[in-house]
């Protein structure tokens, strides 16, 4: 059975949508370390040791989604965790137009961007991490307090992408807290998920 993008969805990511970005050697790559932290491996090549050795610097934590080797020491490696992966299948209206000012991110916003993901997810966003993608985001006055990556295929219309981000940010908005807004948005958006190992790995000095 062909595999599914998801199924190593970094590697896939990084051989196709984002090969821009993409640090290749070998059997391995990863985005540059000012984009994300994330890694990945050819899961048909025999060896990748040396090929991660060339990419990954002393000292560095890096993280895997999906396939991850076994390294012999220096390498140290942390126990894998679950982790969902999501698509949308059905399409997604506007909405009524009630809610905040959707607002498309930019260069302008990192410095919000990296403030607001420094309270949660302090290790994943990076000062270029908006190149992978779009971003929508929701102000109050000059804070800002929300924001979400637009994936879409590039052959969808501007107004599939508008109404995609209108309506999940507005779904999100709408929730009492953020824990039951994101469980919410995800079970009413995302109809099919798989299940994915991520490691975290760490090259000593």
């Amino acid at each position: 059975m062909k595999p599914h993008p998801l199924d190593n969805p970094v590697w896939s990511s990084l051989c196709s949508r984002h090969a821009d970005l993409a640090q290749m050697n070998g059997g391995a790559g990863r985005y540059p370390p000012d984009v994300a932290p994330f890694v990945a491996i050819d899961p048909t090549a025999p060896i990748v040791s040396d090929d991660l050795a060339a990419l990954i610097a002393p000292g560095e934590s890096v993280l895997f989604v999906g396939p991850a080797p076994r390294l012999p020491p220096p390498w140290q490696s942390d126990a894998p965790v679950l982790i969902a992966q999501m698509t949308c299948t059905d399409p997604i209206a506007a909405g009524d137009g009630v809610g905040p000012e959707i607002v498309e991110l930019s260069a302008a916003h990192v410095q919000d961007m990296l403030a607001l993901t420094a309270l949660v997810y302090p290790h994943y966003f990076r000062p270029r991490t908006i190149a992978m993608g779009r971003y929508i985001g929701i102000y109050d006055g000059d804070q800002a307090i929300a924001w979400a990556w637009i994936a879409i295929r590039k052959s969808a219309r501007s107004a599939l992408i508008r109404n995609f981000s209108v309506a999940v940010m507005r779904s999100v908005w709408w929730r009492e807290s953020i824990t039951t807004r994101l469980s919410k948005v995800a079970s009413r958006f995302c109809t099919s998920a798989t299940r994915t190992r991520a490691r975290r790995l760490c090259m000593s000095g």
